[in-house]
């Protein structure tokens, strides 16, 4: 679930741009879309959100059972699984098109989508902020990575980490999460990882509800 704050302050959730006709289909799609046509609403927000629906589909596990994984280990489990839906929702591949501030919440107890996936687009936000490496791992595991290249990724891994620690800003608040936030090239990127609130109910939390608004800079609860 998402949310779009328009630059009057009006917030647009995401299933309501569905029911619409966005031809996005989600937020973060519909995020980069609108900065792809020049229109600037105030901020995106993405509450418990996934990489893609195929990622979803590798991960998605009832009672810990990860049901439908057995099926990614077939081409043919795989196309059938593809079959089933008719959009990527390929959230990970649009995130870097979004040109306004950006606020992402989950939480860690989230057994519907875990929280590895708002993690993984954070990383994504941040990779264009951090030294690149210029070292290219082996294709097949038959060939070795050389010593020297190794040597070189270790160095350049303790660079990235270093760079990171001083463009993110991290607070932990007890009984509630983390809040990590950064200045990304299109504005502030906020990511808030609480400790409930399940999959349903994180941007239900009275904090959750209060750092958006402070992200997009409105003066009332959502």
């Amino acid at each position: 679930m998402g949310w779009i704050c328009s630059g009057e302050g009006k917030v647009l959730r995401g299933d309501w741009l569905a029911r619409c006709g966005s031809p996005a289909r989600c937020p973060a799609a519909t995020g980069g879309l609108l900065a792809r046509e020049g229109v600037k609403p105030r901020g995106v927000a993405l509450l418990a959100p996934f990489t893609s629906l195929s990622s979803v589909l590798e991960t998605y596990d009832i009672g810990g059972f990860p049901i439908l994984q057995p099926l990614q280990t077939f081409a043919i489990g795989r196309k059938l699984l593809k079959r089933l839906f008719h959009h990527e929702f390929d959230t990970i591949g649009v995130i870097k098109d979004i040109n306004v501030p950006l606020f992402i919440a989950h939480s860690q107890n989230d057994m519907d989508i875990p929280h590895s996936h708002s993690r993984t687009l954070l990383d994504v936000l941040l990779d264009p902020h951090l030294p690149a490496s210029s070292v290219s791992f082996p294709k097949t595991p038959d060939q070795i990575l050389k010593s020297d290249d190794f040597a070189v990724f270790i160095e350049v891994q303790k660079q990235r980490r270093a760079a990171r620690s001083e463009l993110v800003r991290k607070v932990e608040v007890p009984t509630f999460g983390t809040v990590e936030e950064f200045d990304g090239s299109a504005g502030k990127v906020v990511y808030v990882e609480t400790f409930w609130g399940a999959h349903d109910d994180v941007g239900l939390q009275e904090g959750v509800q209060d750092i958006m608004a402070s992200t997009f800079g409105l003066n009332h609860h959502l």
